[in-house]
């Protein structure tokens, strides 16, 4: 069984890895960049995992090329979350790394 998955959702799975990965960058950009995204994009933490694309969007918006480090972190954190080994893929988004463990039937 995952290390943390137990009976929590893969949505709370996915909100922790959020935080675990913007959390990377500090806890007060942290919390900036989840209040942006909520005011500014309209999109609320427990609505992250259902508005992939418009997360992937806003981080774009927010930190150019940047936001594919910070999509990475979140796709560690996740798959940590999953005990699953994480392999970077070159111009993967979170989205992709996402569809590809629904593909494996992981989440």
């Amino acid at each position: 069984m995952p290390r943390e998955a137990g009976s929590r959702t893969f949505n709370e799975l996915f909100l922790k890895a959020v935080e675990r990965g913007l959390g990377k960058l500090g806890e007060s950009p942290k919390m900036a960049i989840l209040y942006h995204l909520e005011q500014r994009y309209s999109i609320k933490k427990d609505e992250l995992y259902d508005k992939l694309e418009e997360l992937s969007r806003a981080l774009k918006e927010m930190f150019g090329f940047g936001a594919l480090v910070i999509e990475e972190f979140i796709a560690r954190e996740l798959y940590a979350l999953l005990g699953l080994s994480f392999h970077e893929k070159k111009n993967y988004r979170l989205a992709d790394y996402i569809r590809e463990l629904k593909e494996q039937g992981r989440c």
